[in-house]
């Protein structure tokens, strides 16, 4: 099956088919308005003198002003509320009128409310582009650069822009344990394909307990969700109610409890979780075992309903039925907070998904200063810089425009 976009989450990349090349320049009665109020006005002055005239234009003019209002878009997960709220504190502070339409939908509806002039400014992935002008082969979006070059020249038929992007790449990924990796030297899904292939390091054996190892007080069972290891790490667990409520053995009777981390290295002590998608889309785990040159068997998987990665990562961080590998998206939150490692993809795989605010060109022409300050505000979004935020809102349950502010105020970037 053809890949996909992904989903409305980390990163919100769903998009159909028809939405991705709708002329965005709005027309109608938008651009009309001022002559509609000399009409009317010239029709006024006739039947109720000056003092109608200047009451006429005074309503007029407040219709005329709300179009210079800039309308603020993002998508619905934790990451695009975070990345929206930022995007509208910023122009707020350039002295910029909002609308505030952040958390609108999944990427299907904000990409057509831009391109249909309903929306004016929303933060968007680089590499949804190729899903939006079915370029999904093209090399270039899998390095970073060549990704937001053509985006932006891609989407200049639809009169938007493409500001620069955060270097945060927000893509589909294998985490680890970090006592797994460490104990077999895993850092990239190289050294992981080594380690399927049963030719792991295993320079020490992990304990064989349920949940993760606390590695001088900072690992992953200290900072993880306080599940079964006992541990109460101080953070509350996403509303799902934690991983092991909807994973299930992928064939069968494979995922046993007695499987631990780095118990002998090989393939044996393989246990990934992710999501259907994860494991069946040809953009994901297919894409990884044919690059690296691996297989994980059904008995090696556990596959959970729906796409919540905060799911797998704890399943994999508390050893959930001996669960120690886990699909992420890059940014996650979860991340921060469990101390899972992300492993490289040094054969860029994944295609490149560096989130940018994207803007109409009216706006932009009619706003100039948008654009600097925009930038200025993405562009400290590291990887890490954005799962530590993403961590505060997903597992911590702050309010994205409460984080959002602290982090612009962090940087100097608002008073």
């Amino acid at each position: 099956m053809p890949p996909t976009p992904r989903r409305s989450p980390p990163c919100g990349r769903h998009l159909s088919p028809q939405d991705h090349r709708v002329n965005a320049t709005p027309s109608g009665p938008r651009s009309k308005t001022p002559q509609i109020v000399r009409r009317l006005a010239n029709s006024v002055a006739h039947r109720v003198g000056s003092y109608g005239v200047a009451v006429a234009l005074a309503f007029f003019a407040v219709g005329v002003a709300a179009q210079d209002v800039v309308r603020v878009g993002s998508k619905a997960d934790n990451e695009g509320a975070f990345l929206g709220q930022v995007v509208l504190q910023v122009l707020k502070h350039e002295g910029i009128p909002v609308v505030d339409h952040t958390q609108l939908g999944p990427t299907s509806i904000v990409r057509r409310a831009l391109l249909g002039g309903d929306l004016d400014v929303y933060p968007e992935y680089t590499g949804n582009a190729a899903f939006f002008f079915h370029r999904e082969s093209d090399p270039a979006f899998r390095d970073a650069a060549k990704a937001y070059a053509l985006a932006a020249s891609l989407d200049r038929v639809n009169h938007v822009t493409w500001l620069k992007p955060a270097p945060a790449d927000n893509h589909w990924a294998i985490g680890v344990r970090r006592d797994v990796a460490e104990a077999n030297g895993l850092r990239s899904l190289v050294d992981f394909a080594r380690w399927v292939g049963g030719e792991g390091i295993a320079r020490k054996r992990a304990p064989a307990t349920e949940g993760p190892v606390a590695e001088g007080g900072s690992g992953p069972g200290r900072r993880g969700f306080g599940g079964s290891d006992g541990v109460d790490s101080g953070l509350r667990a996403p509303p799902d109610g934690g991983a092991d409520s909807g994973l299930r053995a992928r064939s069968g009777g494979g995922a046993s409890s007695d499987l631990r981390a780095g118990s002998g290295g090989g393939a044996s002590s393989v246990l990934l979780a992710g999501s259907a998608e994860f494991v069946e889309s040809d953009a994901a785990l297919p894409a990884f075992q044919k690059a690296y040159g691996f297989t994980l068997r059904g008995d090696q998987l556990l596959v959970l309903a729906g796409g919540d990665t905060s799911a797998t990562i704890k399943a994999a961080a508390e050893g959930i039925s001996g669960v120690n590998a886990s699909m992420v998206y890059s940014t996650d939150g979860a991340i921060a907070v469990t101390g899972l490692v992300v492993l490289e993809d040094p054969k860029h795989v994944e295609m490149v998904y560096q989130p940018a605010p994207v803007v109409r060109d009216a706006v932009l022409k009619r706003y100039p200063a948008m654009r600097g300050a925009l930038e200025a505000a993405f562009a400290p979004l590291t990887v890490e810089r954005l799962r530590a935020l993403n961590a505060r809102t997903q597992i911590n349950g702050e309010d994205a425009s409460k984080v959002a502010a602290d982090y612009l105020r962090t940087e100097g970037l608002v008073r």
